[in-house]
Order: structure tokens, then sequence, then C-alpha cells
């Protein structure tokens, strides 16, 4: 069985053990259009009570136009996520990927074109039950620019299943979602690591965080 795992708190790293299926009904939900952005939340896999399950905010941007990392530059504003969750659910931060320089005459912005994804660690509460779906909601905030900028927003809502025995998960969602968390910058406390059990092959990576002006 190959699995993944990823730990982002500690300097053990917590690995979360999953089965692959070809479609994952309860860990996708439909796409939101908000003018120039496709925004939609999207699992790594089904819920573990007591354990971890990242959920990322997909973003599908307009060609030609972008929005913005943690710290926008000179201009711009973040991706902002405000969560509504059951009760003992808890949200982390965003984790960040790198992001492109988007230079705007003497000015120097730093954000994302294309599709991006921004992965938050949730946290399941020990007493979830087994079978359940649960519904998750976030109200997602962000600024897209081209030659004008416009604030968009979208009301996004996903049923994650929590699992019954190893949680089931879709491999090409959970590989994006935690490929991007091993990539991202992260601080030197903080390692990230990935284990594949047939391919026998183990990773952790730690940097620095990055500030813009070393991007």
């Amino acid at each position: 069985m190959e699995t993944f795992g990823v730990g982002t708190r500690t300097e053990s790293p917590s690995i979360f053990p999953l089965r692959w299926g070809s479609t994952i009904p309860t860990a996708l939900a439909a796409p939101v259009d908000t003018g120039h952005v496709k925004a939609e939340l999207m699992a790594s896999g089904e819920a573990v009570p007591g354990g971890e399950v990242y959920v990322a905010l997909s973003q599908t941007i307009a060609k030609d136009w972008h929005t913005y990392w943690r710290n926008p530059g000179d201009a711009g504003q973040a991706t902002t996520l405000d969560w509504t969750l059951p009760a003992g659910w808890q949200a982390g931060e965003i984790v960040w990927p790198k992001p492109q320089r988007l230079p705007l005459g003497s000015l120097m912005n730093y954000g994302y074109e294309g599709q991006v994804l921004l992965p938050v660690a949730l946290t399941v509460p020990a007493n979830a039950r087994p079978g359940d779906t649960v519904n998750l909601k976030a109200e997602a905030g962000f600024l897209v620019c081209k030659d004008i900028c416009i604030p968009e927003q979208a009301s996004l809502t996903l049923a994650v299943k929590i699992a019954s025995g190893v949680p089931l998960a879709n491999k090409a969602t959970a590989s994006a979602i935690l490929k991007t968390v091993t990539d991202a910058p992260k601080a030197a406390d903080i390692k990230a690591a990935i284990q594949f059990q047939a391919g026998v092959r183990s990773e952790e990576h730690t940097s620095e965080l990055q500030s813009p002006c070393n991007l």
C-alpha cells in the first residue's frame, strides 16, 4: 500500500495512510465563478477522528490576471479564508506556495497566475463519528488584478466524510495538495516529510522562510 505523510507542526512528521480511489464525491465541491477566478474547496481525503485533513482553496485564475501572496509586495491584498466549521473542528493558517514576481512599473508585487492551491490543515475532533459526513464552509476573499484590480468573493462549501478505517482519497487531488504543502517555504524549525511504503522512499525538507527580497 502506498502512503503519504505530511507533518507541518512537529519535528516528527505525522503519517497519514490513504487508500486511493478513482472518485471521492464527498471530497470535492462545485467551483464558484467569481468573474475572473474559479474557486473551489478540495480535500486531501477523508477525515480521521483526532487527526488532520488538508482542505485547499483552489483558484483557477483568468489569463493575464493574478491574485496575491500573503505578503503582496508594494500593492495588492492577500487571499483570505473565513471558516464556518462543525463543533470541535479547528482551522490552521493558509500554507502559502512560493509566489511569482509580478512587476508593475516601479512596483514589485508577489502572487499567483494560472492555478494555485492554498491548503489549510483542519483538526478533526476525536469524537467525530466514522461514517458521518460533515459540511465545511468558507468565505474566500481575494483581490484579482490585471490592468485594474477587482475584489471578488466566493461562498464555498465542501462535504467531507469521516473515515471508517484507512481514509479513502482521490490520488490526483491528494498528491497535488500534499506536494503544495511539502514544497512551500517553511521556517527552519518546521519539517515536511513524504513517505512511500511501496517505493521505499523517504524524504525530509527543511528550509528557511523566504522573504520577498529572496524570491
